[in-house]
């Protein structure tokens, strides 16, 4: 079952689970060439070429599956496709989701404090 708290979409009837971690967004960061910001508008824009986009997923996957490659992502996103780029998407907003503008941020201490 996935985890909602930890970023973790389910696809596929539950056979597999999306993990936006740091892992995956440094995955994804260093195929987008080390431009995360840059990756992110792409996703959002539904603008990924379809070695982009199983990049991508075979990055998500990785958390619950340490040995996928982009072979099974892309049996994977076959599979799922339907669902896909709504999990994708979610499991990013779930890692990172948008500041609260009502909450101010924490102080932070620095070494004069």
């Amino acid at each position: 079952m996935a985890n909602a708290f930890r970023g973790e979409v389910s696809i596929a009837d539950g056979a597999y689970r999306l993990v936006c971690d740091f892992n995956a967004l440094c995955e994804i960061e260093g195929y987008f060439d080390d431009d995360i910001d840059a990756a992110l508008q792409k996703i959002d824009a539904g603008n990924l070429t379809l070695k982009e986009q199983r990049a991508v997923v075979a990055a998500l996957l990785r958390h619950h599956m340490p040995g996928v490659n982009s072979r099974i992502a892309g049996e994977i996103i076959g599979e799922a496709y339907e669902e896909m780029r709504e999990a994708i998407l979610r499991t990013i907003a779930l890692a990172m989701p948008e500041p609260d503008p009502e909450k101010k941020p924490a102080r932070r201490e620095t070494a004069q404090d």
